[in-house]
């Protein structure tokens, strides 16, 4: 139910622009020049104990979470994935010129841009420094939490988000998603033995019964009526990523300034033909990240982004046009371009601009966040 209520505010804020068919085509026949990837960090431990949460630090000695083995594998194994991908973009060799990678300033997204590095570029030839280690240093670039508004899991302080967010918590929609979730915060308030009374709550003891089963830990009983397998406590856990992006002037503040980074890297590679040397940007970020862009898009799945998924935006070449095209990688199968409402799968750089003119910013963040 809450789903059909979100599919349906998709809808609101619609631009009638005409589809543009053939992506498959431009994918196949346009040349490549440049791609930006938005993934989220490999597999991690819980990052917080629920109330009488039996699994303390003893069970993930890496720290409340932090990056395990099996995330940075799979970091490695995204990178290969792009290695592979994009051989004919970026050559056989490292060149500090061509790519730029960011993330956010926690461990475990620094350590999986680390990691999916390492699966990107192998040292080859001359770039071999230690015969006994396959593996050489690739910048990652960090600003701090507090200044970070594009790959920051949560928002930097915005007094107009904070806002314009407790209006949307008080509107009639959010009241009747806090309607249908209710038997569960009074389910898991009564089994807690602490109140429980938010999307955010629910998100996160979801989370850490999720990682729990994905580590063979038993799981306490009263958890086994609502995970694993009930749509409805699911949908509820998911409704939090979809309320903080919930609006255009939420979606602009949450995901807004990392599609203008996107886009603006793009129309500025477009204006200088073909002599720009960088062509590949990563941005190494959390899941709220993930599903708040594709939410932004109007292409969200309403579904939880899997560690090491990633948003792909690659930029086409074909006919004298420059399209914009975009997947979503969430499994290990190679993905397919999205159709991006009222524009089709290849959807020109100037049609982005249009199309998301409501969540593009047309300010610098500090004057953004103004209550006005």
């Amino acid at each position: 139910m809450i789903s059909k209520l979100i599919l349906l505010l998709f809808t609101v804020h619609s631009i009638n622009l005409a589809v543009i068919p053939n992506g498959k085509e431009v994918e196949r026949l346009g040349q490549l020049f440049a791609t930006s990837l938005i993934y989220r960090h490999g597999d991690r431990n819980p990052v917080a104990m629920y109330p009488g949460d039996q699994y303390n630090l003893a069970y993930w000695p890496e720290g409340w979470g932090q990056l395990t083995n099996l995330g940075k594998q799979q970091q490695f194994n995204l990178g290969q994935w792009s290695r592979a991908r994009y051989i004919n973009l970026l050559g056989s060799t490292f060149r500090a010129n061509e790519i730029y990678v960011r993330s956010s300033d926690v461990d475990r997204t620094i350590m999986s841009a680390m990691a999916n590095l390492a699966g990107l570029y192998p040292p080859t030839g001359n770039q071999v420094w230690n015969n006994n280690l396959p593996w050489q240093p690739v910048p990652v670039h960090v600003v701090t939490s507090e200044s970070d508004y594009i790959t920051n899991g949560g928002v930097v302080s915005c007094p107009a988000y904070d806002k314009a967010y407790n209006e949307f918590l008080q509107s009639d929609v959010v009241k009747k998603m806090d309607l249908i979730a209710q038997p569960y915060y009074d389910y898991l308030t009564a089994a807690l033995g602490t109140p429980i009374n938010d999307f955010l709550n629910v998100l996160m003891i979801r989370d850490a019964l999720y990682i729990q089963n994905l580590y063979n830990l038993s799981l306490p009983a009263w958890s086994k009526s609502i995970f694993p397998g009930n749509k409805k406590f699911d949908e509820t856990a998911l409704t939090y990523y979809y309320l903080s992006s919930g609006t255009q002037f939420l979606s602009k503040i949450r995901s807004g300034f990392l599609l203008k980074d996107i886009l603006d890297r793009y129309k500025s590679k477009a204006a200088t033909g073909f002599t720009s040397d960088l062509k590949y940007y990563a941005y190494s970020t959390h899941d709220s990240v993930v599903s708040n862009f594709l939410n932004a898009l109007g292409v969200f799945d309403y579904k939880f982004v899997p560690y090491a998924a990633a948003i792909i935006m690659e930029m086409r070449y074909y006919q004298n046009e420059f399209y914009v095209l975009l997947y979503y990688k969430n499994s290990d199968a190679n993905p397919e371009p999205i159709d991006i409402p009222n524009c089709g799968q290849a959807c020109p750089l100037s049609k982005w601009y249009q199309l998301y003119d409501g969540i593009l910013p047309k300010s610098d963040y500090k004057t953004e966040c103004l209550i006005k």
